[in-house]
């Protein structure tokens, strides 16, 4: 009852268009739920038939997404420190921290593991929790009627062993908590070891309000 809703009819045949206001308190997204439903035209011999469509839409995040640079070397040697100068941007005097960690890129194609995305967990799609129960199946011929069939996706499983296992010692530095400079940067060294390889460098910063991430290989 709250949403104001505008429906056009388009020049193509069956085809419309509903506009609807993107209120001020709606999240990280919404979820549009469509329901199509065509009467028994008995002179085309045609029975009963519904649809039902669910797609998901996400809001602009810019206004809770920190930008974050990580200004990784593209190549350095064993044994030397590896500097990582960080700078977020529009931070505007905004305290922030920010946690940084160089994996061994051999190690993370063990598990296929991905960089950490926190802007996906805390602003991504969440479960449509909304249920929706009607009769209208009940009214559809059962001797003609066909069973529908439900499409949807899905993910790959993930997890499965993919690479060689690592032949050195396993390099998986930590930063810990940084604080980040009112004017948005920040510093991480890390003390290399004897190790030839690459490097994945992976940091994630948090606000008040707001969270980022950024990534980059370095080759040892």
């Amino acid at each position: 009852d709250r949403l104001a809703t505008t429906v056009t009819q388009d020049v193509q045949p069956g085809l419309n268009r509903v506009a609807i206001p993107v209120g001020r308190d709606w999240g990280n997204g919404a979820y549009v739920v469509a329901t199509l439903l065509r009467p028994l035209d008995v002179a085309a011999s045609r029975m009963p038939g519904r649809a039902v469509g669910v797609q998901w839409f996400t809001i602009d995040r810019e206004a809770k997404t920190l930008a974050v640079d990580l200004q990784t070397p593209q190549l350095i040697r064993p044994e030397t420190s590896l500097r990582v100068p960080i700078k977020i941007n529009g931070l505007a005097g905004e305290e922030a921290r920010i946690v940084v960690a160089a994996v061994d890129v051999g190690i993370l194609n063990l598990t296929n593991y991905k960089p950490p995305a926190p802007d996906e967990y805390f602003l991504g799609q969440r479960r449509l929790s909304a249920e929706i129960r009607d009769l209208y199946g009940q009214l559809i011929d059962g001797m003609q009627g066909t069973r529908g069939t439900i499409r949807t996706g899905g993910d790959d499983g993930g997890g499965a062993l993919e690479g060689s296992p690592p032949a050195q010692k396993p390099l998986a530095l930590y930063s810990g908590i940084v604080q980040v400079k009112p004017d948005g940067t920040a510093e991480v060294t890390f003390e290399i070891p004897a190790f030839a390889g690459t490097a994945r460098v992976m940091g994630v910063a948090w606000s008040k309000d707001r969270v980022g991430k950024a990534a980059g290989d370095v080759i040892i």
